[in-house]
């Protein structure tokens, strides 16, 4: 009785001390996690855990967990999500906004920089001797990433013939990413639908991803560049499920292969640019932007692309509980997971192709799957070494 009496008294005290934030605080603590958030999604919700959760109390541990179990199900990078997440529970919808805007902006001020420093300087030999080092890494990364999800996801019959499909889908068949999004959500529905749903979820299921995916289908109709900007940034945070490096398909078919924005070396540094700035790898649309319109087109992107992830927050923040119980809508997600180790493994093989073309890319690549799986290394060390090595041996 007594234990229940501590815990019941340990939670007064959070809630009284979440209850006196402002939003001053707020974007202090979050900021202060954009700026240390080095290595990509996972390694944000970690800061986050240690400073949120530990060291300010605005969260229970078990209140972290619930939430990270149930945001990580929506598209958009999961550390983004769950600052949204927390700073609504702060302070509603402009706690969410503030988190949001606070976490991203150290990412966003770094990735302006070394865009501009990059597209001034990128025919420089010993800059690009540098950046050459660091794209076999950057393929061995989005191998590391596929197999760590895959591990958790790929756990029943219907996975592997959904992560293989994918995977052909998009590296052999020109298949886009919304297409090979929505076949697979369409298989976790049938699969739910084999062990005998209710047909009471399925009518409180409706059919919004029919209609997501026809409304940002006749978005390529447009043809002003700030339109197409606009539409490609909101389509790839509105389908970037499983995290950042999922992006890198889709944003590769979009702005290399459809609108040719960036050609494939600007695309391939651009992702290694990301894992070097802090905050997550998404933010290389903050360099697609920049490249296309400047300063207008960085803050375009980057706002469009967080856009889709930080609305559909909000609404689950809104409505947690009908969210967490709705097995159509759960079922619809599950059949995206293994598709989205396909689609990593995908933009595995179309960045290899580009990047390891020599005895060194393919070391490089090798050490750094072999670093990234048993060491617990940042990400950023890892690339600025395989920079400096390639730069080395010239």
């Amino acid at each position: 009785m007594d234990k229940n009496l501590s815990q019941s008294s340990s939670q007064d005290s959070i809630t009284e001390s979440v209850s006196k934030q402002d939003l001053v605080q707020i974007a202090r603590a979050f900021f202060y996690v954009g700026v240390i958030g080095f290595g990509g999604g996972l390694a944000i919700l970690a800061q986050l855990q240690r400073h949120v959760v530990e060291k300010l109390q605005w969260l229970t541990n078990d209140e972290f967990a619930e939430a990270t179990t149930v945001i990580q199900s929506l598209p958009g990078v999961i550390a983004v999500n769950i600052s949204c997440y927390i700073g609504f529970k702060l302070r509603g919808w402009i706690g969410g906004l503030v988190a949001v805007v606070a976490m991203l902006l150290p990412a966003f001020a770094s990735m302006l920089l070394l865009s501009e420093f990059y597209l001034t300087f990128k025919e420089v030999p010993d800059f690009e001797r540098l950046f050459r080092g660091m794209t076999p890494a950057i393929a061995a990364f989005i191998l590391v990433a596929a197999y760590k999800l895959g591990q958790s996801v790929i756990c029943s019959l219907w996975d592997w013939p959904v992560a293989i499909l994918a995977f052909l889908a998009l590296s052999f068949f020109d298949f886009g990413v919304i297409q090979t999004v929505l076949i697979a959500g369409g298989v976790g529905l049938l699969a739910f639908a084999w062990k005998g749903a209710p047909a009471g979820d399925f009518r409180s299921f409706t059919c919004w991803p029919i209609c997501l995916g026809i409304g940002l289908l006749t978005g390529s109709f447009l043809s002003n560049e700030i339109w197409r900007l606009l539409y490609v940034f909101l389509k790839i945070g509105a389908f970037t499920f499983g995290g950042g490096y999922v992006m890198v398909p889709f944003l590769e078919g979009e702005v290399v292969r459809k609108f040719g924005w960036l050609n494939h070396r600007e695309f391939v540094d651009s992702v290694a640019l990301g894992q070097i700035t802090p905050g997550p790898v998404v933010i290389t649309a903050t360099f697609v932007g920049y490249k296309v319109l400047g300063m207008f087109g960085a803050c375009l992107a980057t706002i469009a692309v967080f856009l889709p992830s930080y609305c559909l927050t909000l609404a689950v923040s809104f409505y947690y509980q009908r969210f967490k119980s709705n097995k159509v809508l759960q079922a619809f997600l599950r059949g995206i997971s293994p598709s989205v180790v396909g689609m990593l493994a995908s933009a595995t093989f179309s960045i290899g192709r580009i990047s390891v073309h020599s005895w060194v890319g393919f070391f490089i690549a090798l050490a750094t799957l072999v670093v990234a799986l048993r060491f617990k290394v940042s990400s950023l060390w890892i690339i600025l070494a395989a920079g400096g090595l390639s730069w080395f041996l010239g």
